[in-house]
């Protein structure tokens, strides 16, 4: 018998052995007390008629009686009832406080709800029911602790803050301890038992609209004990449902207590950061490494994470805290966002930190505005992570940062964009670089103009304006356009050396793709002056600005194209080509138009078809433009071997069915660029001698009798040029040039 049992233990706690023997003897006399409530009415007679005998023992029978209210079993606790209100006499009918008598009572079967009495009663003995409370909900036996839950919860409902601080982080201990036990039964009681500290907690903490010295303190006095327990050992719990509580928890404080969690922020704010990670559904986790044989790219699966971590109620809790923040609490919290950013671990715990910053510089910027700085430097370091959307989010947050930096710490994040892009030259990291300067041209454009310090990476931005990535192409022209909005080729015309340097650089390193994208920036740059040197009506600012740029690149690019073929010497040979041309008549050196055309035609029997073809027609836009130039002689041999071997060449390809199917027609189009070659090169300041005019006369007229129709127009073209050209000079002088020519062979063609 339950109750029977739990009456000996109380008689026995009393110190009172002789009332168990009285009971035993009413147990055995009469049939009533066969039942377990009849036993603890009969004992609940006694200690009426005992009560005051009993007056020296409360202090040890209260605490245990009081549990014992809360008992299991509805018999037990009914009985248990009885006896309390015997002990306290008519006025003390309820089962220990007020609050918790008609808790117990309503689960007795609806017994009359307790007096203000019973509440007197628990508040004097306060302490000790703490202690017994406590005490059994880490006792062996299940009912003791489930008993235990129940008392503390009744207990709380309606106690004041004053006496439920000394024990209010013994309470959660036990509480959450119970909350993890074996037993289903007692998990349910303590879970009741923290839903009843969270109720009295958040009510405790939250603001009144007259505010009240005495309730603000007694405010931050429990806060001072639920959240750093919260912080440091709730939400971190290995427990899944602790952590769960604990952070529900700690987001009703976030948005139920206003100022008063000032000091606590930055705690706050930390553990919420982490929890983002920790919290996240397993699914996201499986899906990281799975994402393929679900048909999901990364980068999909990141955004879909990120989303999440802008939607989740704790991401809203963080927010919520910041608006509490004050500038000494900033001041311990940046450290907390810098350890996040370098060690933080987790997707949503490193794009949750880079949001709280945003949020920062959004809602409260005058105390970021001190910290910037530092949080710069921090988030520099973390810019080249390998998450796509994380680094998005980095160069968000220092987009929003950059206007409050020092003109110093400004500078010096461009200047590490540019080690960046520089030393670590893969697609990931160039487009990080990208990504922030297309905030802080949206961010603060004007730094980007004014500051002429901030101007010394024009040179880089340049650059990256010709990265062989789209994507990357256009963030660094976004910035570009803030460099040079209002100025147009006023800033290349003055700064043509500055913005020359990293291209410069460039061409002579190891990589080719980054040789092809300096050659690509040298000739934007070269474009854009010689447009300003043609509408420039006053001074020659853009014509010195163009012969500068051509002393400064000239020998680089000549270096750049010496060597064997690799993959986009073509665009090389292009800028080379460009700048010789645009600068012909203001370069310093009248003998570089010369070096490239030697260069050119040694390119041209180098290589694959698609190479030559572009080497020959580089070497047809150079000669276009320095008609004075002399080279008929030596490109001759070049371009009639190589029209001799293309004819050769194609109609070999005619009889092997093997061959590319894209041969035939690369060869057919490189003979018809070096018969216009060819033409182009033909000498303004002198006439062929006989026997030059000879040679290319005999190879046009073949070509022209069995190429196909491109090369049959090109070799005719040439001829008529050629014959014109011949007619130049004295009659006897002609004639020699026409019989060399055999005009019956070239009429014929």
């Amino acid at each position: 018998n339950t109750t029977y049992k739990s009456i000996l233990s109380l008689a026995s706690d009393m110190q009172q052995p002789s009332l168990v023997y009285q009971f035993m003897q009413l147990a055995t006399h009469t049939a009533v007390w066969s039942s377990r409530r009849g036993a603890a009415y009969g004992f609940a007679t006694i200690i009426e008629r005992a009560r005051e005998s009993m007056q020296p023992h409360l202090q040890a029978i209260v605490p245990k009686l009081y549990r014992y209210t809360f008992d299991p079993s509805p018999q037990t606790r009914a009985a248990m009832t009885s006896i309390w209100r015997a002990l306290l006499g008519p006025g003390g009918g309820g089962s220990g406080a007020a609050a918790a008598g008609s808790s117990s009572a309503e689960e007795a079967g609806g017994s009359e709800s307790a007096s203000a009495s019973g509440t007197s009663v628990v508040e004097a003995h306060w302490d000790d029911i703490m202690t017994e409370c406590l005490g059994s909900m880490g006792q062996r036996e299940w009912r003791v602790r489930e008993s235990g839950c129940g008392a503390l919860a009744g207990a709380v409902r309606g106690a004041k803050a004053e006496l439920v601080v000394p024990f209010l982080e013994r309470m959660w201990q036990m509480s959450f301890r119970a909350l993890d036990d074996i037993k289903g039964s007692v998990r349910e009681a303590g879970l009741k038992t923290c839903q009843a500290l969270a109720t009295a907690t958040v009510a405790w903490c939250t603001p009144r609209d007259t505010r009240e010295a005495a309730r603000d303190k007694q405010a931050l006095a429990v806060l001072g004990v639920v959240v750093p327990f919260l912080v440091d050992s709730g939400v971190v719990s290995d427990a899944e449902d602790v952590r769960g509580f604990s952070l529900g928890l700690l987001l009703k404080l976030c948005r139920a207590s206003g100022s008063y969690l000032s000091a606590s922020v930055p705690a706050i704010a930390e553990r919420l950061l982490e929890s983002l990670s920790n919290m996240e559904s397993q699914t996201a986790n499986y899906l990281t490494f799975h994402a393929e044989s679900h048909d999901i790219t990364q980068d999909q699966l990141e955004a879909a994470r990120l989303g999440a971590v802008k939607a989740s109620p704790i991401m809203q809790g963080i927010e919520l805290v910041l608006d509490q923040l004050a500038p000494e609490s900033m001041a311990e919290l940046v450290p907390r966002l810098q350890a996040i950013v370098r060690r933080g671990l987790g997707l949503p715990t490193r794009a949750g930190c880079a949001r709280t910053i945003v949020v920062l510089c959004v809602k409260r910027a005058e105390l970021v505005r001190p910290h910037a700085s530092a949080l710069v430097k921090a988030i520099s370091g973390s810019l080249t992570e390998s998450s796509a959307v994380q680094r998005q989010a980095w160069a968000a947050a220092i987009g929003f940062m950059a206007p409050m930096l020092s003109p110093a710490v400004f500078r010096n994040l461009l200047k590490h964009l540019e080690k960046t892009y520089k030393d670590k030259y893969d697609d990931d990291v160039r487009g990080v670089c990208g990504l922030v300067l297309e905030q802080l041209a949206l961010r603060c454009p004007e730094r980007l103009r004014d500051d002429d310090e901030a101007r010394a990476a024009a040179s880089f931005v340049l650059l990256g304006c010709w990265d062989p990535s789209e994507s990357i192409r256009e963030s660094f022209r976004c910035a570009w356009r803030e460099f040079t909005l209002g100025s147009g080729s006023k800033l290349i015309e003055k700064h043509v050396d500055e913005l020359l340097g990293l291209p410069l650089a460039f061409l002579g390193d190891d990589s080719w793709a980054r040789r092809v994208q300096s050659a690509a920036a040298i000739s934007d740059l070269t474009r854009v002056l010689e447009r300003a040197a043609r509408a420039q009506t006053e001074g020659n600012r853009a014509v010195q600005a163009l012969a500068r740029l051509a002393d400064l690149v000239l020998p680089s690019l000549v270096q750049a194209s010496q060597g064997r073929v690799w993959p986009g010497k073509a665009q090389v040979l292009e800028c080379l080509v460009l700048v010789c041309t645009a600068s012909a008549k203001t370069a310093s050196d009248d003998t570089m138009p010369r070096v490239v055309c030697d260069l050119l035609l040694r390119e041209i029997p180098r290589g694959d078809l698609a190479y030559r073809r572009l080497a020959v027609t580089h070497f047809s836009a150079l000669v276009e433009a320095a008609p004075a130039l002399d080279v008929y002689s030596e490109a001759s041999a070049v371009l009639l071997d190589i029209i001799a071997r293309g004819m050769s060449s194609a109609a070999a390809m005619d009889m092997d069915v093997d061959e590319e199917p894209l041969q035939r027609p690369l060869q057919l189009l490189l003979i018809a660029a070096a018969v216009r070659a060819l033409l182009l090169a033909l000498p303004k300041t002198r006439v062929l001698a006989p026997e030059e005019a000879a040679s290319a006369a005999r190879v046009l007229c073949e070509i022209a009798r069995d190429g196909i129709w491109n090369i049959r127009v090109a070799s005719l073209e040439c001829l008529q040029a050629l014959v014109a050209h011949c007619c130049a000079g004295s009659e006897d002088e002609r004639a020699g040039r026409m019989r060399a020519l055999d005009m019956a062979k070239v009429l014929d063609a």
